[in-house]
């Protein structure tokens, strides 16, 4: 098992993800002094019994401030 992963952030509220949909972006070791939540989250709708889900800031409730983190630092 691998202490390392690949993480995004929200570019509006500035929090960091572990990336759940990650592309080419190094990956780091997972700092032990911070929790990450992941960007899968579930929408809620008035909809028949259905579960609607994205991949996006849980906070923003979108995927349009999401960046890859290239770099150490921008995991603090």
């Amino acid at each position: 098992m691998s202490n390392k992963t690949q993480f995004c952030k929200c570019t509006n509220c500035n929090e960091v993800f572990f990336d759940t949909n990650g592309g080419q972006q190094p990956e780091f070791e997972i700092p032990k002094e911070k929790t990450f939540r992941e960007t899968t989250t579930q929408l809620e709708f008035d909809m028949e019994d259905e579960d609607d889900y994205f991949i996006g800031c849980p906070t923003c409730q979108t995927d349009g401030f999401l960046m890859d983190v290239e770099e150490e630092k921008d995991l603090l």
